[in-house]
């Protein structure tokens, strides 16, 4: 993964309302989802599991809310930002805590390359 594989969705979750209840109005409890999934077939619709195994459970991005007079966006008209524009920083402390756990050979030789190009202040 990279820092471009992040994105900011604060913005999504602002225009689009009915994030709440899924299609069978059932309340959608987001800290316990495990896996979500939009599909080219289906882009209004959001997939989502609480379990790998589990159910899978919808909700309507599109639909309006009940006594709302709002036309909901469009989904394809929303544009999603970057999360950061570069790698977060970790203390020098951390940072030399990481390398001798590398030097000590507690880290595997094949994770060293990471650890040692993190960035720190």
């Amino acid at each position: 993964m990279d820092i471009n594989d992040f994105y900011n969705f604060k913005e999504v979750s602002k225009q689009l309302k009915n994030l709440d209840l899924d299609v069978n109005r059932e309340k959608v409890y987001w800290s316990m989802i495990r896996t979500m999934k939009i599909t080219a077939q289906n882009p209004n619709i959001l997939q989502f599991q609480y379990e790998y195994e589990g159910p899978i459970y919808e909700i309507n991005l599109v639909q309006r809310l009940r006594r709302s007079h709002e036309i909901p966006p469009n989904p394809h008209n929303i544009t999603l930002q970057q999360l950061k524009d570069q790698r977060p920083l970790i203390s020098k402390e951390k940072y030399d805590d990481l390398v001798s756990l590398c030097q000590k050979k507690i880290i595997p030789s094949v994770h060293h390359q990471f650890f040692l190009s993190l960035p720190y202040a």
